[in-house]
């Protein structure tokens, strides 16, 4: 996988698309597997599994870091936007509650596995072209070279699982891999 992943950047790199720093950076040498492991939800009835499948350090854990980079700098923050519960805590703090209003929490459930990944890819560079439309220099990827390095880094990782090696998507069609929500 890494040889995949150092090739189609080799290419990207000669046709003067990616520079020679994020190349450098992207570029995988010495990577682990990912592992697949689950934790308990605590918090509900009959401690449920969350699934989880660790990428760091596997061969395209640094791409993966590159395209979020590229496109959390493309995007536009909502208003409503909260990086982590750390803010939320102290946004919370400060709020003051009138009579008349109500506080609300949702829990949402299944939220990620119910996202098609082909089409959050499609989303995902559509964005980034868009930005790339209103400032020429955002980037020299094209929606294809993109598209490549967006499977490389989403659809395309192996994963160990005790002592087996798997494919991501074997998850979805071998019941002995399956964890309920």
């Amino acid at each position: 996988m890494e040889g995949k992943l150092n090739y189609r950047l080799n290419e990207l790199k000669r046709a003067r698309k990616l520079s020679q720093d994020d190349y450098d950076y992207i570029k995988c040498t010495g990577s682990r597997c990912a592992v697949f492991f689950a934790l308990p939800k605590v918090h509900k009835i009959g401690f449920p599994l969350r699934s989880i499948i660790s990428t760091t350090n596997s061969y395209n854990y640094k791409l993966a870091k590159y395209l979020t980079s590229l496109l959390e700098r493309a995007r536009s923050k909502p208003p409503s936007y909260i990086k982590d519960s750390f803010q939320f805590a102290k946004l919370i703090q400060q709020k003051k509650v009138n009579k008349n209003e109500l506080m609300l929490s949702l829990d949402v459930e299944s939220l990620f596995t119910n996202v098609d990944v082909n089409e959050a890819i499609e989303l995902a560079i559509k964005i980034i072209m868009d930005k790339k439309k209103s400032e020429k220099n955002f980037t020299k990827l094209t929606s294809k070279d993109l598209r490549k390095l967006f499977q490389l880094a989403v659809t395309d990782t192996p994963f160990r699982f005790y002592r087996r090696a798997e494919s991501q998507w074997a998850v979805r069609w071998h019941p002995s891999l399956q964890i309920s929500s």
